[in-house]
């Protein structure tokens, strides 16, 4: 993976460590985080994480901690009967 917006050099120490992470994240399986006012993307998680997540929504500007195993269904939720219904247009 090649570095993005970088201005200055690193030392080969760094890159080393940096190809580690990169090539270990990229097995490990994620999930998203959805803002619960508004529903738009603001995190994406590892799907065994457990701890607390601090996440800021910049659509809603809601700011604060966000629970991974109480978000779990939201996507769930935005599928049902009522987000679904249209406007009706005269």
């Amino acid at each position: 993976m090649a570095l993005r917006y970088q201005d200055r050099l690193v030392s080969e120490d760094i890159l080393r460590k940096l190809e580690l992470s990169w090539q270990r994240a990229a097995q490990i399986q994620k999930r998203n985080m959805y803002c619960p006012y508004c529903g738009r993307k603001i995190a994406e998680v590892p799907v065994d994480q457990k701890e607390i997540v601090f996440a800021k929504c910049h659509n809603c500007k809601y700011e604060g901690p966000l629970d991974p195993a109480y978000f779990r269904r939201m996507k769930a939720y935005r599928d049902c009967e009522f987000a679904r219904r249209r406007r009706i247009i005269r």
